[in-house]
């Protein structure tokens, strides 16, 4: 069971829907740099969210994403 979970190729991102699009949570560093919170599993990506009220009362949720798409999300808009 825990190798089958390791090799689970899935991750897990916060995001919110806005209109017509997918907004998904960065923190933000020194200076104007982001950096994109990536999970490996759905616990953690929760309880990240939990622990900032503010955002999960502003309709922020986890959503699994795999490899494919998390490399879309680093190159897209």
């Amino acid at each position: 069971m825990l190798k089958a979970k390791l090799a689970d190729p899935y991750h897990w991102l916060i995001t919110k829907h806005v209109t017509s699009r997918m907004d998904v949570f960065t923190a933000h560093l020194c200076g104007d740099r982001k950096a994109l919170a990536v999970f490996s599993f759905e616990e953690e990506a929760q309880m990240f969210l939990d622990l900032r009220l503010a955002a999960s009362n502003d309709g922020w949720g986890v959503r699994q994403t795999s490899v494919g798409e998390l490399v879309s999300v680093l190159y897209g808009p």
